[in-house]
């Protein structure tokens, strides 16, 4: 499991912190009245369905859920945060996590930490000791994204009746309160849900994901790869940057992962705008949450091959049988890969030579393994 820890530059929407002194205190009670030790009772592992949804682990003494585990309230003024007994894998999952803030009273926080949780017991989301996790920390006044046990930037307040929690996008996260993005970071690995409760009295309760606006990067903050639109950069730990077609350099680290402005759309190339400066990226490299058009900017539309076909980015050929998105007005196609979904082998990996293979009987027969 890991995270990609966010930009400090990262800003909560236009509205950007209120009431520091607040906030500020707050992270004082909360780390100071944090015992230093200790990982917390044992967790059950669950698998995530849609039907039913999140649960809260119903295994602390200062917090406790109702019988359908879908409501936590703080009940005694040692902190402590509350985590799903449902299991996610960041890297291959849709999925949005919310939850109604129904007593915020002094202040909470909401973030994600790794499976096998150590630290929630006795501190909030994102402090050092609560290893694997990152979160915002909010008040009434303000708050502060925290991730191991450092600020990166600014949280929105809450008030009670907020929709607050995390949006997971293979590998896309975002931190989000009703339905706008807070805070876009990278996740892996497996994750589980979390609610830090500060205060005696604090509640929240999960929602089902049909009684809320879809929020973060599983719905209308999802990036879009036209002239105008806005679109989330490759992520930094992609092993492909180097060899991009356009050249990588490193001054484009300080884009990686962040939302920029698409300023030009060719069949293979898309620039990309941040703080004045412009860089090219290669299509493939770009997440699959974040939409292909054609170069012209039209929609692109499912297709099963009848004939071979090239794919315009990569230049592979596709087989009769696969298949492509593709618009028919400008003869533009575009493969599997080149959509966001690639399958790198690694070293001791075992793959089948495919219908695109160009070096011959090498490996002695066809398709030998």
């Amino acid at each position: 499991q890991g995270f990609t820890p966010p930009d400090t530059t990262v800003r909560a929407g236009s509205s950007g912190l209120r009431g520091t002194a607040s906030i500020e205190q707050l992270r004082a009670q909360l780390l100071s009245s944090a015992i230093a030790s200790g990982g917390g009772p044992h967790l059950p592992t669950g698998k995530y369905s849609p039907t039913d949804g999140f649960h809260f682990c119903n295994c602390l003494k200062s917090i406790k859920t109702t019988e359908s585990k879908k409501t936590a309230r703080c009940v005694e003024a040692r902190k402590a945060s509350i985590v799903t007994e449902e299991v996610i894998n960041a890297g291959t999952t849709i999925v949005d996590f919310l939850v109604k803030v129904d007593s915020i009273t002094s202040g909470l926080a909401f973030g994600v930490c790794a499976e096998s949780a150590t630290g929630f017991s006795t501190h909030i989301v994102g402090h050092e000791e609560f290893a694997n996790s990152i979160g915002a920390i909010c008040s009434p006044t303000g708050g502060v994204v925290h991730h191991d046990g450092k600020g990166h930037g600014d949280a929105p307040p809450l008030k009670d009746g907020d929709l607050v929690g995390v949006s997971v996008c293979k590998g896309n996260c975002a931190l989000v309160k009703n339905g706008t993005s807070i805070l876009k970071f990278r996740c892996e690995g497996q994750i589980r849900m979390v609610v830090s409760l500060v205060a005696v009295g604090a509640q929240v309760t999960i929602v089902a994901q049909t009684a809320g606006p879809a929020p973060g990067l599983s719905a209308s903050t999802r990036g879009e790869l036209k002239v105008g639109k806005k679109a989330t950069a490759p992520t930094a730990t992609d092993r492909r940057l180097p060899s991009m077609r356009v050249q990588w350099n490193s001054a484009m680290t300080s884009f990686c992962d962040q939302v920029c402005e698409v300023t030009r759309v060719d069949k293979r190339l898309v620039q990309l705008e941040l703080g004045g400066k412009k860089y090219l990226w290669d299509i493939e490299l770009f997440a699959s949450s974040e939409k292909r058009f054609c170069h012209a900017g039209c929609e692109l539309a499912d297709m099963t091959l009848s004939s071979i076909a090239v794919c315009d980015v990569c230049l592979a050929a596709m087989p009769i049988g696969g298949k492509s998105r593709r618009c028919s007005a400008h003869n533009y196609d575009i493969c599997p890969y080149c959509l966001g979904n690639p399958v790198i082998p690694v070293v001791s990996d075992k793959v089948i030579r495919g219908p695109t293979w160009k070096w011959e009987r090498q490996d002695g027969e066809p398709y030998r393994e």
